[in-house]
């Protein structure tokens, strides 16, 4: 049975984890270095948001799965 989670040592440090910038209308660019399932997320996007006085997180995240090219 194949597993469901691959484990791949990152080459550099700055590797593990990437900060992407998005513009005023939530698009960004991202280079897939690799097969593989990425995820995506946005994080504290509306910081000001409450709910019956208590503060909440708008939070999204996507995935997608990019395949080699044959």
């Amino acid at each position: 049975m194949p597993t469901l989670v691959e484990t791949v040592t990152a080459p550099q440090d700055s590797f593990a984890v990437q900060t992407i910038f998005a513009d005023d209308n939530g698009v960004f660019t991202f280079g897939i270095p690799r097969a593989g399932w990425w995820g995506f997320a946005a994080l504290g996007v509306a910081p000001d948001y409450s709910h019956k006085e208590k503060e909440c997180s708008l939070d999204a995240v996507i995935w997608l799965q990019a395949k080699d090219m044959k």
